[in-house]
Formats: structure tokens, sequence, C-alpha cells
């Protein structure tokens, strides 16, 4: 009776054993999941904030120019970026920018929106606008 008493108390060592590594290895397997998909979404808002820096960087130099200037720009017109810095680590990125008098104040205000877009991390294109209003400077008599 003993033999058989130690047998089967030997067994449920090793099967304590097996059922411990498999739910060790389910658990770290979780926490390896969980840490690709915190890496994938920290590297979109990477993208998103480089985009944004980008795009708020384009309409600083906008509100530089003249407001004769940004009468001549009415419309939609695409934004040279090749020689801009702010979109060196954006790929396939462009930029475009629209001018449009605000209305009832035509005179006085208009409004800049820049749209961003570039090649996401997934191979699409993602696309961001930023819209400012830019004041007419009154000159000193």
């Amino acid at each position: 009776m003993q033999a058989a008493t130690r047998n089967s108390k030997a067994g449920t060592g090793l099967l304590e054993v097996l059922i411990a590594v498999c739910v060790i290895t389910i658990g770290v397997g979780g926490v390896f999941g969980v840490c690709s998909q915190m890496n994938h979404m920290l590297s979109l808002s990477r993208e998103e904030t480089r985009s944004v820096e980008a795009a708020q960087h384009v309409l600083e130099i906008v509100k530089t120019y003249s407001w004769i200037r940004l009468g001549l720009m009415e419309g939609v017109s695409d934004f040279d970026i090749s020689e801009n810095r702010a979109f060196s680590d954006i790929s396939n990125a462009a930029c475009t920018v629209e001018v449009e008098p605000v209305a009832g104040e035509t005179e006085r205000l208009r409004r800049v929106t820049v749209f961003v877009t570039w090649e996401g991390e997934s191979g699409t294109m993602v696309s961001r606008r930023l819209i400012s209003l830019v004041a007419r400077k009154r000159r000193l008599k």
C-alpha cells in the first residue's frame, strides 16, 4: 500500500510543474503581446506628433508672409517642403496650404489651413490639418 501512495505523490509533482510552466508561458506571452501593441501605438503617436509639428512649422512660415502675399495665395496650393527639415523624418510627406478670406472680415482676417499627408506605418496615406487665422497688421502712422 505504501508503494502505491508514494508513486501517486511523485507524479503529482511533475504534473504541477507542467501546469506551472504552461501558466508562466501564457503569462509571458501575454506580456510580450502587450509590449508589441504598445510599441506599435508608440510609433503611430510619433508619426502623428512629427506631422503636427511639421504642419505647425508651415503655419509659422505662412504667418510671416505679407498681407499681399497671402492674398496672392488665396485658394489651395502646394507648399514646397523639399528643403524643410521639419518634414525630413516623415516618409512620403506632402503639404498643401489653403488661404481664404473670412466671411464678413475679408479685409482683416484670412483663414490658413495646412494639410499634411504622409505614408503611415501600415503603408496607407494619412492626413492631418491645422487651421489658423491670420490678421492684417495695421501700419503705424
